[in-house]
C-alpha cells in the first residue's frame, strides 16, 4: 500500500524531500546493508504516523508576509500554512499570528520585529507553547493569550545579525512554565529554551526498545543527557544513573521531572552540568550526541573503560554513526560487538533515520 504525504508545499519546501512512505527511505537501505555486512546484525525499522506527527517546529519569519521554511536551494522563506507533517495546532497558531499587524524581519536591512517563531504542542491538551524571537524590545500588540489555545507565550530577544535563531534572553509573557509530556512511563518537563524531539511517538518507541535491552542492575552513565529523559526511563532497571549534560538550562527541567518520580527511583539519579568526557566506573554508557557524533577520541575513551560492559548509542545522523562504528571496529573489534540495532523514521518525508545501537563486550 502506498502512503502519500500529499503536501501542497512539497515541490518548493525544503522540509520534505520524499513524498511517499511506501518503503523505508534510501538511507535505511544503506544502513541495513552496512549492519549486515560489517556486524552480521539485522537492522530493524519502525515507522509511525506520517502526517501531523511534528509537535515541535521552528519557523522563519521574513518580510513582507512569510512564516515558514526556506525554499529548496534558496534563502527565501516559503509560507507553509497547510504543512502536512505539522501538528494541526501549529498551523492554527501560524494562522492566528498572521492576523496581527507585526513588522516581519528583513534580513537585508536588519529591520522588522519578528524573526522566528517556535511552536510546541502539549499532546495531552493540544495547547501551544509559543516563542516569539524578536529583533529588539518592542512587545507584540494584539496577541490574545487565550489559555484554551496557548499553553504559554514567550519572548526571546535576538538583535544580532546572524543566522542563530535564539538569543540569550528569555521572558515569559503568559501561561505556564513547562509543557509536561509522558514518555515511556516518565513525566518529562519541556521548557522553550532547550532541545526537544519533534516526533514524540517515535522517540517513545526508541526509549521503550532501549529499556528492553539495557543491562539490569548496572551502574549507568549517560553522556549528552539533555533534560534526562533516557536516564530517568532506565533508572528503575538500573543500580544508579549519572547524567552529564553541557547545556546549563537543561538541569532545571530535569529537576522538575525528577521530583515527580518515586523516591526509590529519584535517589538513584545524579546530574552534572559538564562536557561529556568519560564513563569512569560505569558498566553501561548511554550516548545521545548531536549530529556530529562522538568522534574518535571519545569513542576510544569510552570503549577503553575497564568496567564497561555495554555501550548504548542513540544517533540522529547516519554518517557520523557509521564513522564512529567503523573506528570502533578498527580499534576494538576483539572487545566489542553489536548486539542489537534498530532504526526509527522520526521524520517521514525525509531521507533521515534515528538509530539505536547496543554494543556489548565480548
Amino acid at each position: 500500500m502506498k502512503f502519500e504525504i500529499g503536501c501542497p508545499h512539497f515541490v518548493r519546501c525544503s522540509g520534505c524531500v520524499i513524498n511517499s512512505c511506501a518503503q523505508p527511505p534510501e538511507i535505511y537501505e544503506h544502513a541495513k546493508r552496512y549492519f549486515a555486512d560489517t556486524w552480521q546484525v539485522d537492522l530493524g525499522f519502525t515507522q509511525g504516523q506520517i502526517t501531523g506527527y511534528r509537535s515541535r517546529a521552528k519557523l522563519a519569519v521574513r518580510a513582507p508576509d512569510a512564516i515558514g521554511l526556506f525554499e529548496k536551494a534558496s534563502h527565501n522563506v516559503l509560507d507553509i500554512p497547510h504543512c502536512k507533517v505539522h501538528h494541526p495546532q501549529i498551523n492554527e497558531a501560524v494562522r492566528r499570528l498572521k492576523q496581527l499587524s507585526i513588522p516581519y524581519y528583513n534580513e537585508t536591512t536588519h529591520t522588522g520585529l519578528l524573526r522566528y517563531i517556535q511552536c510546541v504542542v502539549e499532546r495531552s491538551t493540544g495547547r501551544v507553547q509559543l516563542t516569539l524571537v524578536l529583533n529588539g524590545n518592542t512587545p507584540i500588540k494584539g496577541l490574545d493569550p487565550d489559555p484554551t489555545f496557548w499553553h504559554s507565550i514567550w519572548y526571546n530577544y535576538n538583535d544580532k545579525p546572524t543566522n542563530t535563531i535564539f538569543g540569550p534572553r528569555w521572558e515569559k509573557i503568559a501561561g505556564e512554565d513547562v509543557v509536561w509530556e509522558e514518555i515511556a512511563g516518565i513525566k518529562v518537563a519541556f521548557g522553550p529554551s532547550h532541545f526537544g524531539q519533534a516526533n514524540l511517538e517515535m522517540y517513545e518507541a526508541l526509549i521503550q526498545d532501549l529499556q528492553k535491552h539495557i543491562l539490569p542492575n548496572a551502574n549507568v552513565v549517560e553522556l549528552f543527557a539533555g533534560i534526562g529523559t533516557i536516564g530517568m526511563a532506565v533508572a528503575e532497571k538500573s543500580k544508579r544513573v549519572e547524567l552529564v549534560e553541557l547545556e546549563a538550562h537543561a538541569k532545571k527541567y530535569f529537576d522538575l521531572a525528577k521530583a515527580k518520580l518515586p523516591q526509590e527511583i529519584e535517589q538513584k539519579l545524579t546530574y552534572s552540568t559538564a562536557k561529556a568526557a568519560h564513563a569512569d566506573g560505569a558498566e553501561v554508557c548511554i550516548v545521545d550526541p548531536p549530529r556530529k557524533g562522538l568522534g574518535p577520541e571519545l569513542v576510544k575513551r569510552i570503549c577503553s573503560t575497564p568496567t564497561l560492559k555495554q555501550l548504548v548509542y542513540v544517533s540522529c545522523e547516519w554518517k557520523s554513526l557509521e564513522r564512529d562504528l567503523n573506528f570502533l571496529k578498527s580499534n576494538f573489534l576483539e572487545d566489542w560487538h553489536v548486539k542489537h540495532a534498530h532504526s526509527y523514521l522520526f521524520f517521514p518525508g525525509t531521507n533521515q533515520i534515528e538509530t539505536l545501537v547496543i554494543l556489548e563486550k565480548r
